[in-house]
């Protein structure tokens, strides 16, 4: 039961892994295409999101928006 749970555990790792790599490369497209599009105001309504997406699953916002703040500097990062 445990090993099935961790494995499961493991495949969602993956997952967001790969999802993360998917925003990384849409994130360089965007920036190729247009060096503006990633603004300040954009990366705000992204942390917003995130901030009510936690109360939504009653998740401590702060973190989640830690989390958030650090998808975002890796999107930064990979330009």
């Amino acid at each position: 039961m445990v090993h099935d749970v961790q494995d499961k555990i493991r495949m969602i790792d993956e997952e967001l892994i790969r999802l993360l790599a998917d925003r990384v490369a849409l994130t360089q497209e965007m920036s190729e295409d247009d060096p503006e599009a990633i603004s300040v105001e954009q990366q705000g309504d992204t942390v917003a999101f995130w901030d009510e997406s936690a109360d939504e699953h009653g998740w401590n916002p702060s973190i989640l928006v830690r989390i958030c703040r650090g998808i975002l500097e890796l999107c930064r990062q990979a330009d």
